[in-house]
């Protein structure tokens, strides 16, 4: 909630917003640092810094994992719709 609070304080100004909390793309930030086989990974969610007016740059974008918080929602429904064992 906390988390939510602060991101949409911020929606729609020029802020960057970094974070290392899972989901956090998803939930609305803009760059989610995550480390993978002992590498650090990175999330950009485009909409956001589209709507902050920022620009990423198409070098960052190409090592990045685009997500959006459609990607989340999908996965949510898929997650509630699928039995568990």
């Amino acid at each position: 909630a906390e988390l939510e609070r602060i991101l949409n304080s911020l929606k729609g100004r020029p802020v960057l917003t970094v974070g290392e909390i899972e989901g956090f793309a998803h939930r609305g930030g803009m760059i989610n640092l995550m480390t993978v086989e002992n590498k650090v990974r990175f999330e950009i969610n485009t909409r956001m810094a589209e709507q902050a007016g920022l620009k990423i740059s198409s070098h960052l974008l190409r090592l990045a994992r685009i997500v959006s918080a459609d990607d989340a929602n999908e996965s949510n429904k898929d997650a509630i719709s699928k039995p568990v064992d």
